[in-house]
């Protein structure tokens, strides 16, 4: 079985990691969408890829540092396109909520409190839906302890050994790069 997993979304078609792209990336046949979660200041838990907000967006500064106001006010979809002006940064809660029905999700947790993306998932009934990674030790780990019943990612060198890397993680997702450099990911579903 091969399923579709989109990167931020479509984010050739629409701003990365905007509902625009995530609705273009399921309406071109994508199954799993695959985005990053940060945390505002406050605590407010976002889908966005970067550790600041100058890529993306029409402000300046590192996410962590940023209130959720201020986060909520910032022009997420103008340096893409101008048809995009306006749009603003998901939050994770409003993000579950629009796609439980439509699609899979892979979460990978660059720095947030691991903790409420579980309540989170528990409430929304999304378990079964998710998979999560994290390239930091410690969210990884933390998902793990908080969430264990979510389908963990694991890249097969972290231990040294695929075999290690699923044991120690309870991994259903190990990824892989061939010599080229391209990530292939083995899943058990």
């Amino acid at each position: 079985m091969t399923l579709i997993s989109c990167h931020r979304g479509a984010r050739f078609t629409a701003p990365e990691n905007t509902f625009p792209a995530f609705d273009a990336a399921l309406a071109q046949g994508g199954e799993i969408l695959e985005f990053d979660v940060r945390q505002s200041h406050d605590g407010v838990l976002y889908v966005l890829h970067d550790d600041s907000v100058d890529r993306t967006t029409d402000g300046s500064g590192l996410i962590a540092e940023l209130t959720s106001t201020e986060l909520d006010a910032l022009d997420a979809g103008s340096w893409f396109a101008p048809r995009f002006e306006g749009l603003r940064l998901p939050r994770l809660e409003a993000f579950f909520e629009r796609y439980k029905t439509r699609a899979q999700f892979y979460i990978e947790v660059k720095w947030a409190d691991c903790a409420a993306i579980a309540r989170l998932i528990r409430q929304l009934d999304i378990a079964s839906q998710c998979y999560t990674c994290s390239f930091s030790e410690e969210m990884h780990l933390d998902m793990l302890r908080y969430a264990p019943e979510v389908r963990q990612m694991v890249h097969w060198r972290r231990e040294g050994n695929a075999e290690a890397a699923i044991e120690k993680y309870n991994a259903a997702i190990v990824e892989f790069f061939d010599q080229e450099g391209h990530a292939h990911h083995d899943f058990t579903l």
